[in-house]
């Protein structure tokens, strides 16, 4: 609520992040969790400040914000800049309406700059959003770069990542990641779960996703559902050429084949054995020659 700065707020936490908004007894009575560093409130009518907001870092293996709980660095009711947001973790949940927010109702929005190890997962109207809200302002919207192996949103649940501005230029959305499921780019926001960064009066920003886009469907083959007749692979008569055009075909083996092809084809007995021949003594006895007559 001043001309000054805000400040920077740092989390380094060694386990986790959890950030719970309302309960159903306190909806309406009470504004949800925040962790801020904005130039004014989203949740209250009061006028905000004319400095910039500050930024928020944040560093812990597991952050989760839901039950409308936020994380912010935005700018409401003023027309100063929102600040910038850096996130560094192993795994993100949004639910519940849970949201991180570098936006602005006048204002410049901020930038926002995550890196996940695990993943992103956006469920139940979790939100991302670094847009230029206000209609009296010329703001563009911030920029978003994420970077992670996968993110994750349910389609229908209208959970969203958001670059927009009202009469400036929207924002750019940077995302390295190995695999999208549940939601994709879009020209303008729907009540699905978008990638947007429009404008109404402005040019739209850049969405630019690097990395492998994973199908689960690609890489797989149609295979042939019919049932080959291997009957049908085999020749089973000898061509056609007139009378004298027949032949034959014979298959010959050691002690034959079985005339049936289920007969289990017997072991053949070979030749009987007879033995090592041994020398006899006739054998090793020369012959001698018979002795010629002497003249008388």
């Amino acid at each position: 609520f001043t001309r000054g700065r805000g400040g920077t707020i740092v989390i380094n936490a060694s386990e986790s992040v959890h950030v719970f908004g309302q309960d159903e007894s306190s909806v309406g009575l009470f504004p949800p969790s925040q962790i801020i560093t904005s130039s004014g409130f989203a949740s209250f009518e009061l006028p905000g400040g004319t400095g910039e907001a500050g930024g928020i870092q944040i560093n812990t293996p597991q952050l989760k914000v839901e039950n409308l709980a936020i994380i912010s660095a935005g700018s409401y009711l003023s027309r100063s800049a929102a600040g910038n947001l850096r996130i560094q973790a192993n795994t993100i949940v949004l639910d519940d309406g849970g949201k991180l927010t570098t936006e602005s109702t006048s204002g410049t929005g901020g930038n926002i700059f995550i890196r996940a190890s695990d993943s992103i997962t956006l469920q139940n109207q979790g939100i991302i959003t670094a847009e230029a809200i206000g209609t009296g302002g010329s703001g563009d919207g911030g920029n978003i770069s994420l970077t992670t192996p996968f993110i994750f949103a349910v389609p229908n649940q209208n959970s969203d990542i958001k670059a927009n501005a009202g009469q400036g230029n929207g924002g750019n959305v940077t995302i390295n990641a190995s695999g999208l499921f549940g939601i994709e780019p879009r020209s303008q926001s729907t009540s699905l779960s978008d990638i947007t960064a429009s404008s109404k009066t402005g040019l739209s920003g850049v969405i630019a996703i690097n990395g492998a886009e994973v199908d689960p469907q690609s890489g797989l083959v149609n295979q042939d559902t019919d049932v080959v007749d291997t009957k049908n692979l085999i020749t089973q008569t000898c061509g056609r050429g007139g009378e004298f055009a027949s032949g034959e075909f014979t298959i010959t083996g050691r002690s034959g084949l079985p005339i049936d092809p289920n007969q289990i084809t017997g072991i053949p007995q070979g030749l009987p054995d007879f033995g090592t021949p041994t020398p006899t003594e006739a054998n090793l006895t020369p012959t001698k020659p018979p002795r010629k007559a002497l003249p008388i």
